[in-house]
Parts: C-alpha cells; structure tokens; sequence
C-alpha cells in the first residue's frame, strides 16, 4: 500500500509524528497528517496576508509557490519507467 505520508519519512515528520504521538498515544495517519498540513498552510497565509479575508488569503496561498516552479515536465523527471 502506497500513502503520501510516513511518519518517518523525513527529520521533519519525524518531529510532527512525535509532537502528535505524545499528546494522542499514537503517530498520526495519513489523513491527519494532510489535515495537519492544510490548516498550518492556511493559518500561515492568514498571518502573512494579515487579514482573514479570503481574497487576500488565496493570493498569499496560491503566490507561494509559482506554478512553473512547482511541477516540470513528466520527461524531465528522472523517473526509469518514463520514456524519453
């Protein structure tokens, strides 16, 4: 079974897991992870907008990351099971 986290993936869900395992006994699923990591997001354009309205908070969220910077061509990837 494949899933997007594993609380040992990387020192930082390392840490997240561990924060999350001592206050519920247990470290986070999948589903807590990204419900996690989505409020964080949008509490972090909040404070960087500095207002709750939602027009200036979607530009915060989508100016983080420009879209030519987040995903490249599917050839340019790296992956063997792509053809070139």
């Amino acid at each position: 079974m494949a899933s997007p986290f594993y609380w040992d993936m990387s020192p930082e869900a390392r840490a997240f897991s561990d924060r999350f395992a001592a206050t519920k006994g247990m470290p986070p699923t999948m589903i807590q992870a990204g419900t996690y990591s989505a409020a964080l997001h949008d509490l972090k354009a909040v404070k960087a907008a500095g207002t709750d309205e939602a027009k200036a908070v979607m530009a915060k969220i989508v100016a983080t990351i420009p879209g030519d910077q987040a995903f490249r061509p599917l050839h340019e990837g790296g992956c063997p099971l792509v053809k070139k």
